[in-house]
């Protein structure tokens, strides 16, 4: 039988802080700033991929849902954004390993017009973000430790990190369906938290509606296949997940998203995936949330070139992908993370914290 997630009461002042709309999944992005083109048949076709099975998302696996199983939890100990490898090495071209191969192209193919070069990364990975974004991102808002180590070290001081719930989680290494949720912590409640299997996350207000087993994200589609939990059928889901970074807490607005964890691994800590493509309006918003965390204003050099950055990196076309004779729209994403098993939340606790913008 499959496991249940544990439940509170009512919390009569809760309803105040929750924030609806924080976290959701949704249906395609089409977003204000672009019209979606037509695009003729035959534009769309790809070269044949030669990734391998590992940098591709595995489909749903054949076969009636596991009927045994429990619940287990996982909290985030640590998102990679493209500074530090699989490995934990910190490389030039750590970006490479985070993503998956979204377009099925490799090398330097386009999939639709492109501002300049964008390569792949291992294994035909596409994470534009990693290559073309991070590295200015970081110089034009004086991030000088880079998002990565400041991300990690405010999460290892009980900062704000990511509960992943996965139900059905039996022996068998494939599953056709094992539901997830996805929750984040609330922030500094005086102890810093382990990460060896026995903290009790307690739940941010505003990432769930009054009670536990109603968060703003979750994923009823999910399934696993070769014992990576997939958070469901990529280029049909859209999600918005909240992702710390840095100073603030960023909503990674991705189209065709998807978040996969390896579960035999993940008991000892290992890598988890958030990949999809990152629309120029979702991106645009993501980032002047960044600026207003980090006292850059509108009007300055800098926040104008921030703000650039998405229409210089694009390297794929949504929804879809692919369309050869047209420009690009999103930029592909690949975001990693370490997660270690956590014991069931039991508690609701204030919300997450709203960095202070200094801009007038």
């Amino acid at each position: 039988m499959r496991g249940s997630p544990a439940s509170l009461a009512s919390l009569a002042g809760i309803a105040a802080t929750i924030l609806l709309g924080a976290l959701s999944c949704r249906g395609p992005l089409v977003g204000p700033d672009y019209e979606a083109p037509v695009i003729e048949a035959g534009e769309a076709e790809a070269d044949a991929d030669t990734a391998p099975p590992s940098a591709r998302i595995p489909p749903r696996p054949p076969g009636t849902p596991e009927l045994g199983g429990t619940t287990d939890w996982f909290i985030v100990q640590g998102f990679h954004f493209g500074r530090v490898d699989r490995k934990g090495i910190a490389t030039a071209t750590a970006w490479g390993d985070w993503g998956y191969d979204l377009d099925g192209l490799c090398g330097t193919v386009e999939a639709c017009i492109r501002k300049k070069t964008i390569v792949d990364g291992s294994e035909c990975r596409d994470n534009a973000f990693g290559l073309a974004m991070l590295g200015p991102m970081e110089k034009l808002l004086n991030v000088a430790s880079g998002f990565e180590a400041e991300t990690n070290a405010a999460i290892a001081g009980g900062g704000t990190t990511w509960v992943l719930a996965i139900d059905s989680v039996g022996d068998l290494v494939d599953d056709p369906r094992a539901p997830g949720r996805l929750y984040l912590t609330s922030p500094d409640l005086g102890a810093a938290p382990r990460f060896d299997g026995t903290d009790v996350p307690t739940i941010a207000s505003d990432s769930v509606l009054l009670a536990l087993d109603r968060p703003f994200v979750s994923f009823p589609n999910a399934y696993v296949a070769g014992a990576l939990w997939v958070s469901g059928d990529s280029v049909l889901l859209d999600i918005v997940p909240k992702v710390p970074f840095g100073k603030a807490l960023v909503p990674i607005d991705l189209v065709g998203g998807v978040i996969t964890l390896d579960l035999d691994k993940a008991k000892t800590g290992t890598a988890g995936v958030l990949a999809g493509g990152f629309a120029f309006p979702a991106a645009k918003t993501a980032l002047e949330q960044l600026a207003s965390a980090h006292g850059v204003c509108p009007g300055t050099s800098e926040y104008e070139a921030l703000l650039a950055l998405p229409r210089e990196a694009a390297d794929l076309y949504v929804p879809g992908w692919i369309a050869t004779d047209v420009p690009c729209n999103a930029v592909s994403i690949g975001i990693g993370f370490d997660a270690v098993q956590a014991m069931p939340p039991t508690t609701i606790g204030p919300p997450t914290e709203k960095p202070v913008s200094t801009c007038p």
